[in-house]
């Protein structure tokens, strides 16, 4: 079957652009391909067209707007997901235009599509005394309690993303001065954190006790036998929280936790130390200091909350000089 313009820019998106040119990790392109998926489940079932019969002309400015509706009503994804497979549909489009002259009316419709506005969420970390309380509670009777233990203290240490923690093989840590873990994070990017002698004793102690010790074996198995995944991750961190919090009612103020608490976490914690943004975000990964920014507001509010409730006790005068006019501007009355 021959392809038309669309499926050949598609093609090439798919199997040149973006894990070649943009070196993007199979996870990227695995979001990108089910943005792809939902749009083209929506076109077969409003429009019933089949994916091969696609032309950038059905990128119309009602077939864009009944799009969000469907992602909104029918698939009941959230503002964060419908932005995310409107951006994915951009992105091809920007793409595709650069070559094809006929793909500029389509990213013009997709770009001025008015997708639902996203509820900037609190975001979750613990304080020192909780991160302490936290990484205390694995059981370390059991193989797999003394794992989770091992997991979200280096976590935390690290503020490795879950997915650079799974990434991990037994080669990746180095047990050099200081030890240092190396990472795969966004975009195929590698970096090597330092970590602390603690975290590094742990994960010795850890990897004398694995069956099998060769470099290029997953640091972290799951109860299967598997390298461990992000929804174990997951799981670890969520139950984890739960017995911390049962067993100190009064702390863990938030109603959830995500592993990328314990990295939100890190964050703080070098802030508040009085490490700069810029060492931070080289830390972390960051693309830019602007990413990282948003810790130091964390920090900001903190303050806030603090003055608030712990007044200082001083003594300030109130008294003022009575006033000559009394015909005070309307904003100010």
């Amino acid at each position: 079957m021959k392809k038309n313009s669309f499926m050949k820019w598609m093609t090439s998106f798919f199997e040149v652009y973006l894990p070649e040119i943009r070196n993007c990790s199979p996870y990227t392109i695995t979001a990108y391909k089910q943005s792809f998926l939902t749009f083209l489940e929506f076109m077969k079932e409003k429009n019933g067209k089949d994916c091969y019969k696609l032309t950038f002309n059905d990128f119309t400015m009602t077939n864009m707007d009944n799009y969000v509706l469907y992602m909104n009503n029918i698939k009941h994804y959230s503002a964060s997901t419908i932005n995310q497979r409107i951006a994915a549909l951009s992105s091809f489009l920007k793409y595709s235009a650069r070559r094809d002259i006929s793909a500029i009316g389509a990213l013009n419709n997709v770009m001025s599509i008015n997708t639902p506005k996203v509820t900037q969420t609190e975001m979750s970390y613990f304080t020192k005394e909780e991160i302490s309380i936290i990484l205390r509670t694995p059981s370390l009777d059991t193989a797999h309690g003394y794992r989770n233990r091992v997991i979200l203290a280096l976590m935390y240490d690290s503020g490795a993303r879950a997915q650079e923690i799974c990434n991990l093989n037994i080669e990746d840590i180095k047990f050099t001065h200081p030890t240092k873990v190396r990472l795969f994070g966004k975009g195929s990017k590698t970096r090597e954190v330092p970590i602390s002698p603690e975290v590094a004793r742990l994960l010795k102690h850890y990897i004398c006790g694995l069956k099998n010790t060769s470099k290029i074996e997953p640091l972290f198995i799951s109860e299967r036998g598997n390298r461990i995944t992000t929804a174990g991750i997951k799981h670890i961190t969520a139950q984890t929280v739960k017995s911390a919090k049962e067993a100190n009612p009064e702390l863990f103020e938030y109603d959830s936790y995500t592993p990328h608490s314990f990295r939100h976490t890190k964050a703080i914690h070098m802030l508040e130390a009085g490490v700069p943004l810029i060492y931070i975000r080289n830390f972390l990964g960051h693309e830019s200091v602007q990413t990282t920014e948003i810790y130091a507001k964390v920090t900001q509010a903190n303050m806030n909350r603090l003055l608030a409730e712990k007044k200082i006790d001083v003594s300030i005068p109130t008294e003022v000089k009575p006033e000559k006019n009394n015909n005070l501007p309307d904003f100010l009355k």
